[in-house]
């Protein structure tokens, strides 16, 4: 179903993760090059600075072309819905090139396929809309769906982000007025959902290209879960808040859930989405009872955080219970598990072969390794 080579996906993060072994000295260089030799990736990924550059050279060709048709097809054409047709030839010529470039060019996230991949599905939705122009709930599912379909061939993380939120406003959309008093329940039950369909699906050996795709979405799940049950959104949503009570216990209960699970399971997401989710309640009480002015608020906020920081980066100096305020590249138990098993692969020569379930490409950054959002 991907459209990138498996192999090489799997090479790369072999390498990711064999990088930060030799950044946290459990490997050495000349162990960390046998790994190289032994796991070659095909792909041209260019850095980030040429990266941004085809990115924006992409789009100004795309939108050249869009441009160049457009005038010679109105200066003899004056109908508007010429232009669904348009853009659905559009869509279908991005989608060969981009196929076209991944296949002979060997392109991953060098730029030119990501700003192929976003001005086709662009001019597909566009292409759709004119089918669906007065309906909210087609148009957010239209989205949806063209960005699943995109996320299941590309796994790109930014067409899964707009998958999740467009789903989203579809059932908002579809719910509203009628079920107004609904939908924050519903939002956070779909929110929930996807956070624990997320962290299983990151466990399936089957599943390990997409596993940046599981990881964004898990994080967009807990936003979803805050904000739905966010008294202050509650309150935009509706003037008269039902259960103003259970509302104000979700916004100032939830944040620290996160934080102590995060604590106690090691995530690094539940953890941080708890840090910033405390500011989001701590705000969102100040907008409804004002205890001190803004400035004397903020200044006696950030005197607490200067204070508190100095003193976990103190107490945190010796590493306790599994936290430390040194930075470290690769810590969990089950990433040192793999580090051990390229070790042995190297050792033993030879390009190593994804075999079973038992064995998880975790921590890489790119390709399908993913982060795996624990210390």
């Amino acid at each position: 179903m991907i459209a990138y080579n498996k192999q090489s996906l799997d090479n790369l993060s072999i390498q990711e993760t064999a990088r930060k072994a030799l950044f946290d000295k459990y490997i050495d260089q000349a162990a960390y090059d046998r790994i190289i030799a032994a796991h070659p990736v095909s792909f041209y990924m260019p850095n980030i600075f040429a990266r941004v550059g085809l990115y924006i050279l992409t789009w100004v060709a795309v939108l050249f072309a869009w441009g160049l048709v457009g005038l010679l097809l109105f200066t003899s054409i004056n109908e508007e819905e010429i232009l669904y047709g348009i853009a659905f030839l559009f869509a279908i010529a991005g989608f060969f090139m981009l196929e076209l470039f991944i296949r002979e060019k060997k392109l991953f996230r060098a730029g030119i396929d990501d700003a192929l991949l976003l001005s086709s599905c662009v001019a597909l939705t566009g292409a759709l809309h004119f089918i669906y122009r007065e309906n909210g709930v087609m148009i957010a599912a239209t989205v949806c769906i063209v960005s699943l379909l995109a996320t299941a061939r590309y796994a790109d993380r930014l067409m899964a982000s707009i998958c999740y939120i467009s789903f989203l406003a579809a059932v908002f959309l579809a719910m509203m007025p009628e079920a107004m008093a609904a939908i924050p329940f519903t939002l956070m039950g779909i929110s929930l959902a996807g956070y624990f369909a997320c962290r299983k699906m990151l466990e399936s050996f089957s599943l390990r290209h997409y596993s940046n795709i599981f990881t964004i979405v898990s994080i967009l799940s807990l936003c979803s879960f805050y904000v739905a049950g966010n008294f202050y959104a509650v309150k935009t949503l509706a003037p008269v808040v039902p259960l103003p009570g259970l509302f104000w216990a979700l916004t100032l209960v939830t944040p620290l859930v996160f934080i102590y699970l995060g604590l106690r399971k090691k995530d690094v997401i539940l953890l941080r989405s708890g840090l910033i989710y405390i500011a989001a309640a701590v705000l969102t009480v100040r907008y409804f009872h004002s205890v001190l002015p803004l400035a004397s608020a903020m200044i006696v906020a950030g005197l607490v955080l200067v204070a508190l920081s100095w003193w976990l980066i103190r107490y945190l100096k010796t590493p306790k219970n599994g936290f430390t305020y040194e930075p470290l590249a690769y810590p969990s138990a089950t990433d040192k598990l793999n580090i051990s098993g390229l070790i042995i692969s190297q050792t033993f020569g030879g390009t190593h072969q994804p075999s079973g379930g038992d064995v998880q490409f975790g921590g890489g950054s790119g390709g399908g390794g993913g982060a795996s959002g624990d210390y």
